[in-house]
């Protein structure tokens, strides 16, 4: 077999089924020429396709973005003929998802539960969403607190994008939820909470499984607004007159605008819940729900202390600041 020294390399990102992508689906041609003394030909391709993988969340649906890839790569000889078995075809499910720099080059993300915590917490009253990857799993089961089965959902995976992760709703008497996967089980369990005294405070943001989650912040919160302004000085001298008034102020703002940001804390969680404190903090799509609407915010809190049982005496709170990602005076155009 011919050995090759040239690849044409074409990038399909679209949705639907596996390859049923079309010409108007060919989103990248890259050239590349095989470096001396290598063997391969490598190419980076994840920050390509992440251009086209970009997560909203309107409030009320969780969408994800999800889209199959294929890369159709025409391989080169030295002579510039195409060599034998060109062109090979790779197909990849792509999702905003990252790793950990301690997982190593390029690791496989969860291909089960699309959370990295087990034990989750809701206000009573609430139902739990938990993101799974339909490809692995068949079948879910909830059970109340009496160890009562309480209901089942099969879990249907067609092949196509807008199913790939689901979101699993869980009934307010569930405590515990049972996933039947063809690789491994899981049960995800979970703590109602109630809370007497503050409005416990909604947050939704994109997880290193390219999952929307949600977290619930049960204790104190609190709402500012930081002002913005500039001023000068102005001539209020009437020339006519020889006077000024002086309801007209020497002093004049322009550029006023302002930013709210809330305080929240979470009350006591498990250790475990380290881990997705931590996705939150490194995710770059985070919304906080205020009364009927759910808006953008972004984190303020820029370091995480971990704390653990031992160290905490078991009583883990997390307290955190979150800046709205607008200003308050409507600048959009």
């Amino acid at each position: 077999m011919a050995i090759h020294t040239k690849a044409l390399i074409n990038i399909y990102i679209y949705q639907g089924t596996l390859a049923s992508y079309t010409d108007a689906d060919l989103k990248y041609t890259l050239n590349k020429d095989r470096l001396p003394g290598q063997e391969d030909i490598v190419i980076e391709i994840g920050e390509l396709i992440r251009d086209y993988l970009d997560n909203g969340f309107n409030g009320t649906e969780f969408i994800p973005v999800t889209r199959w890839v294929t890369i159709r790569a025409a391989l080169y000889g030295a002579d510039g003929n195409e060599i034998s078995g060109s062109p090979k075809e790779y197909n990849y499910l792509a999702v905003d998802g990252y790793g950990m720099f301690e997982d190593g080059i390029n690791p496989e993300l969860d291909r089960h539960v699309l959370q990295s915590n087990l034990n989750i917490y809701v206000p009573e009253g609430q139902n739990a969403k938990i993101p799974v990857f339909a490809e692995s799993l068949s079948y879910v089961t909830f059970y109340n607190s009496a160890g009562g089965n309480v209901g089942n959902v099969t879990v249907n995976d067609t092949g196509n994008t807008s199913q790939k992760v689901q979101y699993i709703t869980v009934p307010t008497n569930c405590t515990k939820v049972f996933f039947d996967s063809v690789n491994e089980d899981k049960t995800v369990y979970v703590n109602y909470v109630c809370e007497n005294i503050y409005d416990p405070v909604n947050l939704t943001f994109i997880n290193k499984y390219g999952a929307h989650q949600q977290i619930w912040f049960f204790k104190k919160n609190v709402k500012k607004l930081s002002v913005t302004d500039n001023t000068f000085n102005r001539n209020i001298i009437n020339i006519s007159n020889r006077d000024y008034s002086i309801n007209a102020g020497q002093s004049q703002r322009y550029n006023v605008n302002a930013k709210t940001s809330i305080s929240v804390n979470t009350g006591y969680v498990e250790e475990e819940f380290n881990a997705v404190i931590e996705e939150m903090l490194l995710s770059e799509k985070v919304w906080i729900k205020q009364g009927v609407q759910t808006l953008p915010v972004i984190p303020q809190s820029k370091s995480l202390q971990y704390k653990t049982d031992i160290n905490d005496k078991v009583q883990i709170n997390y307290s955190f600041d979150f800046e709205f990602a607008f200003n308050k005076i409507n600048l959009v155009r």
